[in-house]
């Protein structure tokens, strides 16, 4: 196995951070929204603003099987996700958010950027950089998810944080929204830099048929148009820790699509400690040549929280600029001589790129033959504090035809990848 040296940096900032949150006040790691030591609000109670940010360390292990993968077998540590930023509100008409991503190669990027107006009692508009309307598990933050890594479909066919306006209506077990705006705001001066949509709407749908204390059956549902840019057309693939770039995308198509329509539907259903959760998407493809072609993708999971905090405690249909799961309740902190909140689960995730109909070029490739990938993962969390928390991954990839568009020589094989984490927010 080829390993690369790594810096002893992102283990010694997780390490203290983790020092840091666990001596936190035992007041403070017992409850779920909390205000910050640095932070202002006018002498009239009415305008507030706090810092916020989070840190992640990942460590990950691939072990392939595959041929023709360009990639050796590989360990890596780095600073995954370093964030910082302000949030605040004037009473309970504006809410805002500022921040910023350090990502590991480029200029600082936006991470949320908007501004919330109340126009009457669960009615709100939001303009600026958010994904209040995306699927379930790409509006949770990566601080709550059950794994490290999101489901395959998602990052394939990428219904993500983008510049937009949004009118939301909601109550207590219900949310409808729309949207309209373009790609996200890209801070790289480069030629070149930039998404590949020019425009793009979004419609969504949630309802909590049941929401109590204990037990919680969610629906929801996402459509999403978008239309790309002319120099950069649109492909439909995705890899094993396909958000890690040291590994390219197992699957891919070509740059084939002018514009898709992209659909989703959600459901979670929770008891206790136990849950069940499951997502499935496709989006149909339209082609220069006045052709389309359908891609499609889901998972469904269970997981367990060993220590038996009920996951339906940390959700909330609409909550402005929270997710559907937010922070969990441990009940038992380290601080607290408790053992904090363990949680484990498991998944089936599954992604097709092969389109539906073929997208032939002059020479016979079929450009919309990204391949498949089948995924068994196994997740680990372990919340110390409701701001701290460890984690780990373990998934097993079935790879058929991938890159079959993009390569003469498709990928077959399976693939092993270990992923560890480390974080602490604020």
């Amino acid at each position: 196995m080829t390993l690369r040296q790594s810096s002893p940096w992102p283990s010694i900032v997780a390490g203290a951070g983790l020092a840091i949150c666990l001596g936190a006040k035992t007041a403070r790691a017992q409850i779920v929204d909390y205000a910050p030591p640095i932070g202002i609000s006018a002498l009239d109670g009415k305008f507030s603003a706090r810092l916020i940010g989070r840190v992640e360390v990942d460590f990950v292990g691939l072990s392939a099987q595959l041929s023709n993968f360009v990639v050796a077998d590989r360990q890596i540590t780095d600073i995954r996700r370093g964030r910082i930023g302000v949030e605040g509100g004037y009473g309970d008409f504006l809410r805002f958010r500022l921040g910023f991503d350090t990502p590991r190669t480029g200029p600082v990027q936006f991470d949320d950027a908007f501004v919330a107006l109340t126009l009457a009692d669960g009615l709100v508009l939001v303009a600026g950089e958010h994904r209040f309307l995306v699927p379930l598990e790409e509006r949770t933050p990566s601080r709550f998810t059950n794994f490290n890594e999101r489901a395959n479909f998602l990052d394939a066919f990428n219904p993500d944080r983008h510049l937009n306006a949004a009118l939301i209506a909601h109550g207590e077990r219900w949310l409808v929204g729309a949207s309209i705006g373009t790609d996200t705001v890209d801070l790289d001066p480069a030629p070149g830099a930039g998404g590949n949509e020019r425009l793009q709407a979004y419609g969504r749908v949630d309802y909590a048929a049941i929401r109590q204390e204990r037990r919680l059956v969610h629906l929801g549902a996402t459509i999403r148009w978008r239309e790309a840019r002319a120099s950069n057309l649109l492909s439909f693939g995705n890899g094993e820790a396909g958000s890690q770039p040291f590994f390219p995308d197992i699957v891919d198509t070509a740059g084939i699509g002018t514009s898709d329509l992209f659909l989703a539907g959600e459901f979670h259903a929770s008891q206790g400690p136990f849950y069940l959760q499951g997502e499935y998407g496709f989006t149909t493809a339209n082609i220069l040549a006045g052709e389309s072609t359908s891609f499609q993708g889901g998972y469904v999971g269970v997981g367990w929280v060993i220590t038996g905090e009920p996951r339906a405690q940390t959700y909330g249909v609409y909550s402005l600029g929270r997710p559907a799961f937010g922070r969990p309740r441990v009940r038992r902190p380290v601080t607290k001589g408790g053992p904090g909140q363990w949680e484990v689960s498991a998944r089936v995730d599954i992604l097709d790129s092969n389109g539906s109909s073929p997208v032939l070029n002059p020479d016979g490739i079929d450009l919309a033959a990204g391949g498949r990938v089948r995924d068994l993962d196994f997740g680990l969390v372990w919340y110390p504090t409701p701001f701290t928390r460890a984690s780990f991954q373990y998934s097993l990839a079935d790879v058929e035809g991938g890159r079959a568009a993009v390569q003469a020589n498709p990928i077959n094989g399976t693939a092993h990848l270990f992923s560890g984490r480390l974080q602490f927010d604020f």
